[in-house]
């Protein structure tokens, strides 16, 4: 039996337009674009006139967020 090639890593990831990343991150349109302009969404990027996103991208990215308010809160505690 031959094995299978493994699978490419964002095979069942899916792309997000931009109202879909907006959505998830609770933001306009705007400044979803704005925070792009920035540099402080990377993971976005140009797929012919459309924005968009590897879901899979945009929730490590709210993890993140979560750690680093985590983070925040505990230095804040004490």
């Amino acid at each position: 039996m031959t094995a299978l090639a493994p699978a490419h890593p964002r095979a069942a990831d899916r792309l997000l337009l931009i109202e879909e990343i907006a959505e998830r991150l609770r933001r306009s349109e705007q400044s979803v674009r704005y925070l792009r302009h920035r540099g402080e969404l990377p993971f976005l990027f140009r797929d012919g006139r459309r924005l968009v996103a590897w879901e899979s991208d945009v929730l490590s990215y709210l993890e993140r967020l979560q750690e680093a308010e985590k983070a925040a809160r505990q230095e804040t505690a004490g």
